[in-house]
């Protein structure tokens, strides 16, 4: 926490459109969760600072892509590849039903 109790973040931020900085108070803070501790935290905040200003894609650079890249190093969204495996297979059974 800074001196003034309020704590700084690094978020890939939906609503900013980008990655932000931030300073929250410990009540703002209180609904973040850790979702996994780095094996290196110093690393992971230079990886954090580094991606300042970088654009928020739903697609290709989303709050989890931006965690796990911190994190570990390298990106990767569950999310993202579930439903692009959705919609992979939904394009190829659709058509294929209308023609049926």
């Amino acid at each position: 926490a800074a001196g003034n109790g309020k704590h700084t973040i690094i978020e890939c931020s939906f609503r900013a459109g980008r990655v932000v900085q931030k300073m929250l108070s410990a009540n703002q803070l209180r609904p973040y969760r850790l979702y996994q501790r780095p094996d290196d935290p110093q690393l992971c905040l230079e990886r954090a600072q580094a991606c300042l200003g970088r654009r928020y894609n739903v697609f290709c650079y989303n709050c989890e892509t931006f965690a796990n890249y911190c994190a570990h190093g390298k990106g990767g969204s569950r999310q993202v590849r579930r439903f692009t495996g959705h919609a992979a297979f939904c394009t190829a059974t659709i058509p294929a039903a209308a023609t049926s």
